[in-house]
């Protein structure tokens, strides 16, 4: 298999992202942020899925990739508010009119889903642990954690020592919290399937979307001038 062509190109970061009015300000500020939520994108993904980071997995290795997923949650959330904000800028709207039909067609699709179905998945996920763990969520797994669940705690001999607590226990307390809007009707494992399936789904419109973002309104900056 060949290897993909990379193309390279550099220009003063102030000149790419520059305007020439305040709506034209507001577009640029929500292009950069996109940029910058498409790098944290990539590195959760990649905390989420490699089988081992030692110096990360001191209370095990599911712990570890699941707090790379709640990680993005939260960034999934910001991409989805930085898209409304662009749906709202009347320039972006113009330009958008431009854009060819098959990326514009991909950000309408990613538009849609986070207003729409992923909207309600992404705001309960996100409010209970996506990026911090609630209250809520709290309360809820330790009522309703299984009353055989066995879990560990380490203390280290050198307890003036940064992280000298390891707490593999903590991934069982999550494990438990994610089943916090779980309907009635539904078994754990379908719940499961659906809401991951879900968050696969917001990780492609997610990552689609900003890659139109990139083709339309960043790459063409960074040549000439």
């Amino acid at each position: 298999m060949s290897r993909p062509t990379i193309l390279i190109r550099a220009k003063e970061i102030k000149w790419a992202f520059r305007w020439t009015s305040d709506v034209e300000r507001k577009l640029r500020s929500e292009v950069a942020r996109l940029c910058v939520l498409y790098e944290d994108l990539r590195i959760e993904d990649i905390g989420a899925v490699l089988e081992e980071l030692p110096a990360l997995d001191a209370a095990g290795r599911d712990w570890r990739r699941f707090y790379f997923v709640r990680r993005t949650l939260a960034t999934l959330s910001e991409i989805r508010g930085a898209m409304n904000v662009l749906e709202q800028n009347s320039l972006f709207r113009k330009e958008k009119a431009r854009f060819p039909d098959d990326q514009r067609a991909l950000w309408d699709e990613a538009y849609a889903f986070f207003e729409g179905p992923g909207r309600d998945f992404l705001k309960a996920w996100r409010n209970d642990f996506g990026g911090h763990f609630k209250s809520a969520a709290a309360a809820f797994a330790i009522a309703d954690i299984h009353e055989t669940d066995v879990g560990a705690c380490e203390i280290s001999s050198q307890p003036k020592s940064a992280g000298n607590a390891r707490l593999p226990f903590v991934w069982d307390l999550v494990a438990v919290a994610l089943m916090k809007d779980k309907p009635a009707d539904q078994s754990d494992l379908q719940f499961f399937d659906e809401s991951f399936t879900r968050l696969r789904e917001a990780h492609r419109h997610g990552y689609l979307a900003i890659q139109v973002v990139i083709a339309q309104f960043v790459w063409p900056r960074f040549s000439g001038r």
